[in-house]
């Protein structure tokens, strides 16, 4: 079996990054203003996509 290298280690530690900062945001949002649910009582937007639109609006 041949051993497997990260090409870029250093882009995929900043995309967790931004992803954690994402879920945080997500996450603090959801507690001042709770998503929306459907007919299952789950959110229909996730808190990594909520967060992600905060950051995204803030950069703008």
């Amino acid at each position: 079996m041949k051993a497997t290298h990260m090409t870029a280690p250093e882009r995929i530690s900043r995309l967790f990054g931004l992803l954690c900062i994402a879920l945080a945001w997500g996450v603090q949002q959801a507690q001042d203003q709770p998503p929306r649910q459907d007919t299952r009582g789950r959110a229909v937007v996730s808190l990594v996509r909520i967060g992600w639109q905060v950051l995204g609006q803030a950069a703008r």
